[in-house]
């Protein structure tokens, strides 16, 4: 039916050459000590914010923007943490990846489950035990 032409300069793909050239940026500043670890550790970066953003823009409707300025974010933190020591940057890494996990598996749960106006004093009773 519809097809998302995918252009050059979509957002998704800016994402992608900005994390490519943060990814070059790391490997410059760390000079000839450059090992597989880095590398792996970029890429696996890459791959987790790519693919999480293009299958929110296949499966959502909404405003992605939001969610692409926050990976934007994360990247540069993930980054400047690995700067400063790569055990840091490798466990922020597998929390980013958790994290947008449990995101997409509660934007599935909530998107599928009907009647959610009727449990009302649920939601009231859960925010007075969360507060």
């Amino acid at each position: 039916m519809f097809k998302k032409v995918i252009r050059g300069k979509s957002p998704r793909n800016l994402l992608f050459i900005f994390e490519i050239l943060a990814l070059s940026l790391l490997l410059v500043y760390q000079g000839e000590k450059i090992d597989r670890l880095t590398l792996g550790t970029g890429i696996g970066l890459i791959l987790i914010i790519y693919l999480s953003n293009y299958i929110l823009a296949k499966v959502s409707t909404g405003d992605n923007y939001i969610f692409l300025i926050v990976t934007m974010l994360i990247s540069i933190g993930i980054i400047m943490i690995y700067r400063i020591d790569e055990g840091l940057g490798i466990k922020q890494l597998i929390w980013l990846s958790t994290g947008i996990f449990v995101f997409f598996i509660t934007y599935f749960i909530l998107k599928y489950i009907r009647g959610w106006k009727n449990w009302i004093y649920l939601y009231t009773a859960g925010s007075y035990v969360l507060f």
